[in-house]
Formats: structure tokens, C-alpha cells, sequence
């Protein structure tokens, strides 16, 4: 079978290469199990024996990483595909201002748009906050939700990263990137 796309960004952050992190997750009958299952033993597994490794650092994060490219590895998944089937994309820039004031140029550059990538808006934007996070969200004509999310970096920069759900197609992953990707770009 073909390599996963994260496979060496696992290893490298885990420090556990990924032949045996397959060999592991085949150990305990990982191709039976539910994506949780997977996730919850890789996580352990970091916990156990990831100790100094950037994975160390978020290992819920990191478990469900393996679990996706190991449901990749067997041909449970494809690339951009959810644990449900539908498929997704995301892309993401960093913005040189506060979480408020990302929220703010996001929500200027985008106005009040009725499409988004040729697909029509379905009602209004929903904005919502956190002390760590703001989030922009819309629901799209075709059924698709498009979730920005902005988080705080170092220095007083924000990142602002746009995360598109409920995609029917692998083939549409591209457009979307290059939608979103040209949209980031207005951002200064």
C-alpha cells in the first residue's frame, strides 16, 4: 500500500516510525476497530512512550492524526475524507493582528457575499467567540459548511484557518483549496 501524506510528519513528531506505528495498530486488530478506538490507542500510546517528543505536547491531537493516516494506510479512507465519508479542505494564513482584529479583516474582506466558489450562501454568518478563539461559520447551497476558525500566535499574529466540511467529492477537494488559498491572499 502507498505511504499516508502525514506518515513522516508523524514520525518526525512522534518520534516513532510509521512502519510501526502500522505495525502496532495491526497488533491490536487495528483494522476492526472504530476511529476512536485507533485514536484513543495512539494517544496512549504518545502518553506511554512519547515522552519529549512534539507529539508529548498535544497527544489527543497527534492520536487522531495517526488514526486518519492509519484508516489511509489500510483503504478505510482516502486523503481529505472524513471517519463519516464526506470529504473536506482546509486552508490557512497568518495574520499579523489580534484574534479580534483577524476576525475583523476576515470579515471585511468577505463582506456580506452571497457565494462563495460559485455555491450560494445559505443564510447569515454566525460569529461566536471564546477567550482563546473567534469563529466565523456559513452554511453553503450545496450543503457544505465553511468554518473559520482564528487562534492566537506568538508575537501578537493570529492565524486564520478556514476549514470546508461536507464535500461530496474527492475531485472538488482542489477547487475548494484554490478558493480558499485565493481568498487568503486578499488578507493583509
Amino acid at each position: 500500500m502507498t505511504q499516508p501524506p502525514k506518515a513522516e510528519a508523524i514520525a518526525a513528531a512522534t518520534g516513532i516510525p510509521w512502519t510501526n506505528w502500522c505495525a502496532l495498530l495491526d497488533g491490536e486488530d487495528g483494522p476492526s476497530l472504530a476511529h476512536d478506538r485507533i485514536a484513543a490507542l495512539a494517544c496512549n500510546h504518545i502518553l506511554a512512550h512519547g515522552v519529549g517528543t512534539p507529539a508529548a505536547t498535544n497527544p489527543e491531537w497527534w492520536g487522531q492524526s495517526v488514526a486518519v493516516a492509519y484508516e489511509q494506510q489500510i483503504g478505510r479512507r482516502i486523503p481529505g475524507q472524513s471517519s463519516t465519508g464526506d470529504f473536506h479542505v482546509g486552508a490557512s494564513k497568518t495574520y499579523a493582528g489580534d484574534l479580534d482584529a483577524a476576525l475583523e479583516a476576515w470579515r471585511g474582506l468577505v463582506g456580506d457575499r452571497g457565494s462563495f466558489g460559485g455555491v450560494p450562501v445559505e443564510g447569515e454568518p454566525r460569529i461566536s467567540s471564546t477567550e482563546k478563539w473567534r469563529y466565523w461559520r456559513i452554511d453553503l447551497a450545496d450543503g457544505s459548511r465553511v468554518s473559520v476558525d482564528i487562534g492566537w500566535k506568538a508575537d501578537g499574529k493570529s492565524t486564520i484557518g478556514i476549514n470546508h466540511t461536507r464535500l461530496d467529492s474527492a475531485e472538488s477537494i482542489g477547487h475548494w483549496r484554490g478558493v480558499w488559498r485565493g481568498i487568503l491572499a486578499g488578507l493583509s
